[in-house]
């Protein structure tokens, strides 16, 4: 049956029992977990001119192959401002600029300033794949900024998709590894004197 060992214990030595658990936990660690970044993009200067049509944010798209079993999460980080008293609309897209998320500012003065931020996170997804960013503005026109100021937009693996049993009320979910009963004792583990069993004293 497989095992599961605690977190920071140390390595087992060569030959040990529960070396195979060891290797076992990293192995599905190294299948399930994150993989991390797979890319990020920045504008290299200031953009300007964008009206009330939703228009692409120039040097804020990620192309990327998806593979269907991994989870995917992009981040947009943008500063801007609108030569008007204005609603900014921001989005993420994909290739086709079709709408994945989006996040709104209203901005009350003249030459006011907006942050806005975009995360979004996918599954199911297969084959080539591009989130970009997209904005409009429903007054005067708008300024991004470059990534000086802080433009951002980032894809990361984030693990495998998983689907784990269902627990009953009251219970956690039942885990992918188990503990077995007992495992074997470690003969190279020095016990300190306080916790010896003592010999009973002959009266």
């Amino acid at each position: 049956m497989p095992v599961s060992i605690p977190p920071f214990s140390n390595v087992p030595a060569a030959g040990d029992p529960v070396a195979s658990a060891w290797s076992q936990q990293l192995t599905q660690f190294a299948v399930d977990g994150p993989r991390g970044w797979i890319g990020n993009a920045s504008p290299a200067a200031d953009q300007s001119g964008i009206g009330a049509t939703m228009t692409d944010v120039t040097g804020m798209s990620v192309a990327f192959t998806a593979d269907p079993t991994r989870r995917y999460k992009t981040t947009v980080v943008l500063s801007c401002y609108p030569t008007a008293a204005a609603a900014v609309v921001v989005q993420l897209t994909n290739a086709a600029g079709g709408l994945l998320r989006r996040a709104f500012a209203t901005v009350g003065a003249t030459n006011g300033y907006a942050s806005l931020s975009i995360v979004a996170v996918e599954s199911g997804l297969s084959g080539a794949q591009t989130r970009k960013v997209m904005a409009n503005t429903s007054a005067g026109t708008l300024v991004i900024y470059s990534a000086t100021t802080t433009a951002l937009i980032v894809v990361e693996d984030i693990g495998r998709v998983v689907t784990r049993a269902a627990a009953r009320p009251g219970e956690l979910p039942a885990p992918d590894i188990e503990l077995p009963g007992d495992l074997p004792a470690r003969a190279d583990v020095e016990l300190p004197p306080s916790a010896k069993p003592k010999r009973a004293r002959k009266t």
